[in-house]
């Protein structure tokens, strides 16, 4: 796991980012917004560097607070992963998160999930 902490008194965000079974998770914690959006593209720009067919989970059980930059960049990154044959899944949103997914009707859309099951054999792996 390589951890990338805040960088500056503006920054709201701590990212985490590891390797597991062939799937590169993002952990992120504090508040994803306008102010802090760029933090989050630039830590998955820099993981998904070089990597085809990318697999990528954001876990998101430590954002407490998204508004609709943070959501246009669940679309985004779901698109640029997408485009390279990958796939992308959010994990564990924050109650506040998962409600506002809902309401705008994107969960479905991008791929929301509670937990690791045995639905799928890649994403079962993430929980070891």
């Amino acid at each position: 796991m390589v951890s990338v902490v805040p960088h500056g008194p503006g920054d709201q965000l701590t990212i985490t980012i590891g390797r597991r079974e062939g799937w590169i998770v993002v952990e992120v914690s504090g508040e994803l917004d306008l102010s802090s959006v760029d933090q989050l593209k630039s830590a998955v720009k820099a993981a998904l560097k070089g990597v085809d067919e990318p697999r990528l989970a954001l876990d998101l059980a430590g954002v407490e607070f998204c508004d609709s930059s943070g959501l246009t960049t669940f679309v985004h990154l779901r698109q640029d992963v997408e485009r390279r044959a990958g796939r992308f899944v959010l994990l564990r949103p924050h109650p506040y998160v998962r409600q506002v997914l809902e309401m705008t009707g994107l969960s479905p859309e991008i791929g929301v999930r509670d937990g690791l099951s045995g639905e799928d054999p890649g994403l079962t792996e993430l929980s070891a």
